[in-house]
């Protein structure tokens, strides 16, 4: 990723972390993944143009893939 894309990735998910910090858990299993970190890759998902949410996630967890490097790792 460039600098600027690496800068608004991190800015975007402090933003969306600061505003969903004080979401409460469902009772049940721990989650994977937090309210925030959900919504981001969402967002991330959306603002690289993926469509289709299986194509996304091959995207993000290919170390290959460019800009998705190391997202899901």
């Amino acid at each position: 990723m460039t600098t600027e894309l690496n800068t608004l990735v991190t800015a975007l998910y402090v933003k969306i972390d600061d505003e969903w910090a004080g979401i409460g858990r469902l009772p049940g299993r721990p989650p994977k993944l937090s309210h925030s970190e959900l919504l981001f890759l969402a967002v991330m998902q959306a603002l690289l143009g993926f469509h289709c949410g299986a194509r996304w996630l091959r995207h993000a967890g290919d170390p290959d893939a460019g800009e998705g490097h190391g997202l899901l790792a």
